[in-house]
């Protein structure tokens, strides 16, 4: 049975920490982000948006992944792994953020477009002046803010080793949360070797 998830509007950092943080549960926070610069672009639209990333990206090249169209929209490994395959499914390359935007706004025109997404990449690195514009009062400054982009991508299930708050500023974000004592109905693959930093399940939410 699926279970709600809590959802929370005008959330202080004295409610944050007194209440969210202690329950050690996944919680909504409503509007949180509702303030920010980027998050008024993106009510413009995608190209006003990805202008106004663009006009701060510092040329730093972050990762880029990258699935061809006819292999699905989940990172994970390639078609031989369960023959004993070590390679993935999707491309990897390094580029500036605002050359990643330029592609996504020219795969949305297609009618079967790749799945593209920048994973994980430092604020403070790519888009310099993202943290001081774009503050978040309920972590102290010294957490440095990481950005998410791509159009239609699926992350496989997996374990972060830090807590996160993610703030979706623009299209939609679904997370799909297991109970840590599901983790034997998980089939974790191998330890060391994953698509993402941290060991993933190989079982997929949509076709289990």
């Amino acid at each position: 049975m699926t279970a709600p998830v809590a959802e929370v509007h005008g959330v202080d950092r004295a409610r944050f920490e007194a209440e969210i943080v202690p329950a050690g549960r996944p919680a909504v926070l409503r509007g949180l982000v509702a303030h920010w610069p980027v998050v008024r672009h993106a009510a413009e639209g995608e190209l006003a948006l990805c202008r106004h990333l663009a006009a701060q990206d510092s040329g730093a090249e972050v990762d880029a992944l990258m699935i061809p169209p006819g292999r699905g929209r989940r990172l994970f490994f390639a078609e031989d792994f369960a023959q004993g395959g070590t390679g993935f499914n999707y491309l990897r390359n390094r580029l500036p953020l605002s050359a990643v935007m330029e592609q996504l706004l020219r795969y949305a025109q297609f009618a079967n477009p790749p799945a593209l997404a920048a994973q994980s990449a430092p604020a403070e690195t790519c888009v310099p002046g993202f943290a001081a514009a774009h503050p978040l009062p309920l972590l102290d400054a010294s957490v440095a803010p990481r950005l998410w982009l791509g159009n239609a991508i699926q992350t496989p299930t997996h374990f972060d080793e830090s807590s996160n708050i993610a703030c979706v500023a623009a299209g939609e974000r679904c997370f799909t949360l297991f109970p840590p004592e599901q983790v034997g109905n998980l089939y974790v693959g191998p330890i060391g070797h994953a698509p993402t930093g941290t060991p993933i399940s190989l079982v997929d939410p949509e076709a289990p």
